[in-house]
């Protein structure tokens, strides 16, 4: 037997013990594919009539709702589909897996839809109620019939925002950690658009603590330029504070435009100074807003330039100044020849942001488009092919508005697809890609046989402080892997 060193023996138990192990070194690529246990990785809904899909939700027992409208060839009915996870049609809810719901003879739409923690679905969006286009917010039980006990046992309600016969709809909506439901969008006040905002309790009356400008449980948000202003989207902040984002004419184009409110309705001044940010980049769409984990409002839609509708990210900081450490606060992208759009922001995890859209080429060909960036705005090159992914399903012209992450990873997104006679509403799935690993083979142990001088008690030490540098090794080698 041949002694040797205390530094030589644990530098060898190091070698001896990692080198029992395969390493699984990641691939760079992550491309989804459509999910074959998703009815083949899509589905269409057909309806005797247009059918359009603004919104969705997936509950925690994985079924997924969506929202919009069906043209019932007299008027616009609010549509509500819930399909199982699997992609079938849920009978349990309404008749075969759909509600339509005629509010009063005229045109409804539900813009926006959220699950309330008992299951419960809210749906906001507008009704022409006499003659009036009002804000609407309308409740369904989970088996698909409206709940009696929201707004005062009809199961909805109707809001004239300034009390005229002038146009508002509601476009976003939000449930707070109290129950409190929040939603906004725009309201026509003598005859200027502006933002708006209406909060109600669980029952569906109005909140009195929340007012700006208009009724206990409304707020009016008027620009006082003269020109119009159009709410799309709706974020909540863990203080309480209420932020609504859109578009803003400026006399020649439209800019992005964000505000933010105290929980009682008055502007917050400590945002931007003004309550407000407003930024042009050229013909702008805001079409949604999200709070990141760090209280940063991360904003989307599309921009023209000049060069056609492109997809524009960006993010402002907690007090509403642009953040510059994102790519300098914006990022504007898209495909050669094309118009895109972002309509929806999801966040993948802390380091990811995938933005979810149309792509329309020259043909005209509409598809599903998408594209994700790290946390300081860069393309993520191991997305899709070098950061962004063009699909179409069902052979004709696909419009995608909404989407979401399922708790598996899986990514699903809802829009329409265009039809011969009619647009039909269409639902798709992608599999989260797998970590395609190589594995590299273990390298042959050393053959000697080795020992340490020294007494019992130095021995165990040394092999102790072996196996657990070994073991700490290892730990960060699999931690590199499933990163």
């Amino acid at each position: 037997m041949r002694k040797t060193s205390l530094r030589y023996v644990i530098t060898a138990a190091i070698t001896m013990l990692l080198t029992a192990f395969a390493v699984l070194v990641p691939s760079a690529s992550a491309s989804y594919d459509l999910d074959a246990d998703f009815n083949g990785g899509y589905v269409t809904m057909a309806y005797a009539g247009n059918a359009s899909i603004y919104d969705m939700a997936i509950q925690n027992n994985g079924k997924i709702v969506i929202v919009g409208s069906l043209d019932s060839g007299t008027n616009l009915d609010i549509l509500v589909i819930r399909l199982n996870p699997d992609a079938s049609l849920d009978t349990s809810f309404g008749i075969n897996g759909s509600v339509v719901t005629d509010l009063a003879g005229d045109d409804d739409t539900a813009y926006a839809v959220a699950i309330q923690s008992n299951g419960k679905i809210v749906v906001t969006g507008s009704g022409v109620i006499a003659g009036d286009t009002d804000f609407v917010i309308a409740r369904y039980n989970t088996n698909g019939s409206l709940d009696t006990t929201f707004g005062s046992g009809f199961g909805y309600i109707n809001q004239d925002i300034d009390y005229n016969t002038e146009h508002d709809e509601a476009h976003a909506i939000a449930i707070q950690s109290d129950g409190k439901i929040v939603v906004a969008g725009t309201a026509s006040v003598s005859g200027e658009l502006s933002f708006a905002a209406m909060r109600v309790d669980s029952g569906g009356n109005p909140d009195s603590t929340f007012s700006f400008n208009a009724n206990p449980g409304i707020g009016i948000f008027a620009n006082y330029d003269g020109w119009d202003d159009n709410g799309t989207s709706l974020a909540l902040q863990d203080d309480g504070s209420i932020v609504i984002g859109g578009s803003r004419f400026n006399g020649v184009d439209h800019d992005f435009a964000i505000l933010r409110v105290l929980p009682d309705g008055n502007a917050d001044t400590s945002f931007n100074g003004l309550g407000q940010w407003q930024a042009s980049y050229g013909e702008d769409a805001l079409n949604d807003l999200v709070v990141d984990a760090q209280g940063r409002l991360i904003f989307a839609g599309s921009v023209d330039n000049g060069f056609g509708d492109k997809m524009i990210v960006g993010r402002l900081n907690t007090d509403g100044s642009i953040d510059t450490t994102f790519a300098g606060g914006v990022v504007i992208y898209g495909l050669d020849d094309r118009d895109d759009t972002a309509s929806k922001i999801l966040l993948q995890d802390a380091d990811h942001i995938v933005l979810v859209g149309t792509s329309t080429d020259p043909e005209p060909m509409s598809r599903q488009f998408f594209a994700r960036f790290d946390s300081e705005g860069t393309l993520d090159a191991t997305f899709g092919t070098n950061g962004d992914f063009v699909t179409s399903v069902g052979n004709n012209p696909n419009t995608i508005r909404t989407g979401a992450f399922q708790a598996d990873g899986k990514l699903v997104v809802a829009g329409d697809l265009a039809g011969t006679l009619w647009t039909s509403p269409l639902v798709t799935r992608y599999a989260e890609p797998p970590v395609t690993t190589t594995t590299v083979a273990p390298t042959t142990a050393p053959q000697s046989t080795l020992a340490v001088t020294g007494s019992r008690a130095e021995r165990s030490m040394a092999w102790m402080i072996a196996i657990l540098t070994a073991g700490l090794a290892l730990l960060a080698t699999r931690r590199r892997v499933s990163a």
